[in-house]
């Protein structure tokens, strides 16, 4: 509510699209809306990492990170690893180097969604035929530095179970989150 006062729009209006994205959302992909609304909640409140995503990227950063069975938080270093141009050429480089992963520096700093960051990563990954379950310690706790995630975070995003998830999945339900209007019992539920 104070972000959408403070930006000149509607507290209420705002409030209700917050609350659809978290809803819908969670109906599409089998995740409680409670869940999901917390999480997005979490990342509006983080204004220095998740501050300009709008309603529906931070239900599908919410979503991809609750389908991959990490906390959104983790998402944190992913922004931080690429946010420039110097980190994310040289995580780039150090990755190709140490794992054959391709992954283009560019496309990584532009991308705003965290979600969409770590997807382009557990792509590369895959297509390396790597294993994150063949992985020494060592080598688990280099690909986590390296993509900004905690060890227990990458293990789970670059296992079998984790690169089986589509963020284009994702992506497309929160385009069609944002069009579906509630029902009158979706908001009985959030009034309860």
């Amino acid at each position: 509510l104070k972000h959408a006062s403070m930006a000149g729009k509607d507290p209420v209006k705002e409030m209700d699209k917050f609350a659809s994205m978290a809803i819908n959302m969670g109906d599409q992909f089998g995740v409680n809306a409670k869940v999901v609304g917390k999480s997005m909640a979490a990342m509006s409140a983080d204004v220095a990492n998740f501050g300009t995503l709008s309603v529906k990227e931070l239900g599908k950063a919410a979503i991809y990170a609750s389908k991959l069975g990490i906390e959104a938080k983790e998402l944190q270093g992913v922004i931080s690893k690429f946010d420039n141009f110097e980190d994310a050429a040289k995580g780039a480089g150090e990755m190709a180097q140490a794992f054959g992963m391709n992954v283009d520096a560019m496309e990584l700093m532009n991308a705003e969604n965290p979600a969409e960051r770590l997807s382009m990563l557990q792509k590369a990954f895959k297509e390396t035929g790597k294993s994150v379950e063949d992985m020494s310690r060592q080598e688990l706790k280099m690909l986590a530095s390296q993509s900004g995630l905690s060890e227990e975070a990458a293990r789970t995003a670059f296992s079998q179970k984790g690169l089986s998830l589509s963020y284009d999945e994702v992506s497309k339900g929160g385009d069609k989150a944002e069009k579906k209007q509630l029902s009158q019992a979706d908001w009985e539920f959030l009034r309860n």
